[in-house]
């Protein structure tokens, strides 16, 4: 069976293209091999994009009175006014595409996410920010979830940007239909056992934002509510409250106290709340039970679910491999 790929922008050095200023690349296998199979990636690099080249000569942020400006580190040339128009063109060209997510090259003054270095006249480091691009990419996309390919190898910080992506993109559809009350409501309950998980008591909020949507505040409350679920996504896996969340999933199936599946659950959980194992292993474990049931109810096929099963066991592996 064919799968559906979501558009999801890449640093094109991470597919392995040779676009690195030293001519090289910087390919990431599970990127490359496994996320492939789910996403389309839609590859970008603004040095090259702006014509530098490759190889080319490194570039550097420095700040002035002016503000931060890129800077050739061997000519002195200074690539702001270039960098940037292109960053803010490309970001709009990203979102006619409907990019549901990104991962950036950690450590680029193009695409960092955040510590790249910024150097006063005398080569001083006075401070750490995003990259040019990566900045654009903040103003402009806000709610786009987003991650260094570093990321992808902390089992937590991998399973949060691809929750993120897949429910971003079930949200996106919502909002493309306009963003209907009874379809927001229906977006709600589906997701509402993942989002108390990641938001405890706030999710309570986008529970009141849900049922009082109507007509006529729709667009109002779709905006409301996309802000609060990314930022609900984006927070840090509470292990309390997705424990809590998996005890009462794993009492749901009602086994024999005794017996050797309920005896794999709670190994399995007593894992997890010895900060052994990831949420993602968690999850597949759980729906591994589940999956010989007649029937799984929405909400929590979606928190053990949020995105396919195989594409956690792939997560897993390459995780445990120590890449």
């Amino acid at each position: 069976m064919s799968i559906e790929r979501i558009p999801v922008g890449v640093s094109s050095c991470l597919l392995g293209q040779e676009v690195r200023y030293d001519g090289g690349h910087m390919k990431h296998d599970f990127a490359a091999n496994e996320l492939s199979k789910y996403f389309e990636w839609v590859p970008v690099c603004p040095e090259m994009e702006i014509g530098l080249g490759s190889p080319r000569e490194p570039i550097d942020i420095h700040q002035d009175i002016k503000g931060d400006r890129l800077i050739g580190a061997v000519s002195g040339e200074d690539l702001t006014g270039r960098m940037n128009r292109f960053s803010e063109q490309r970001t709009v060209e990203l979102s006619i595409r409907r990019i549901r997510g990104y991962i950036l090259k950690k450590d680029s003054p193009s695409c960092g996410n955040g510590g790249i270095p910024v150097y006063n006249n005398e080569r001083d480091i006075v401070d750490r920010r995003a990259g040019f691009f990566a900045r654009s990419l903040g103003e402009h996309l806000p709610s786009l979830p987003v991650a260094e390919e570093s990321d992808l190898s902390d089992p937590d910080r991998a399973d949060r940007f691809l929750t993120q992506v897949f429910t971003y993109d079930r949200w996106c559809e919502l909002v493309e239909k306009g963003a209907p009350p009874e379809g927001l409501r229906e977006f709600h309950e589906e997701h509402h056992v993942l989002l108390e998980a990641y938001g405890g008591k706030e999710a309570g909020e986008l529970k009141k934002w849900a049922a009082e949507a109507t007509e006529a505040n729709r667009a109002e409350t779709a905006e409301r509510y996309e802000l609060s679920l990314i930022s609900m996504l984006r927070s840090e896996i509470d292990r309390a409250r997705h424990l809590e969340t998996l005890e009462r999933i794993a009492d749901g199936l009602d086994l024999d106290s005794a017996g050797r599946r309920r005896m794999i659950l709670d190994r399995m959980l007593e894992t997890y709340r010895s900060f052994s194992g990831s949420i993602a292993v968690a999850r597949v474990v759980l729906i591994s039970f589940y999956s010989r049931l007649e029937s799984i109810s929405p909400d929590i096929e979606r928190y053990l679910e949020p995105y396919p099963t195989p594409l956690a066991t792939a997560l897993e592996k390459f995780t445990d491999s120590g890449n």
